[in-house]
């Protein structure tokens, strides 16, 4: 996967939406998504930190509820809110 095997954050994101929604003929994987949402986090990517915080508030992408980690991510949109706005857009195409 280019820059994100190679470290670089805003692509670490990328595989992780893609992922979540089992996009371009990939199988929906919520395990695979935390795993580049994580990558993407630790390399400093703010959009994949609050997913993350989202994900650990509501027990989503196959990670424990963990209100303590959740607090340590920065607060955005929520994943729900997201995943709402991503189905609408997709059902316009």
């Amino acid at each position: 996967m280019g820059g994100a095997d190679g470290g670089y954050s805003e692509a670490q994101h990328r595989p992780g939406e893609v992922y979540e929604y089992g996009e371009f003929g990939l199988d929906f994987d919520e395990a695979l998504a935390s795993v580049w949402y994580h990558k993407a986090a630790d390399g400093g990517r703010a959009g994949a930190k609050c997913f993350l915080r989202s994900a650990y508030e509501y027990g989503e992408l196959c990670l424990d509820v963990d209100k303590n980690q959740a607090l340590e991510l920065p607060q955005g949109v929520d994943r729900r809110q997201r995943g709402w706005a991503e189905s609408t857009r997709r059902s316009l195409l």
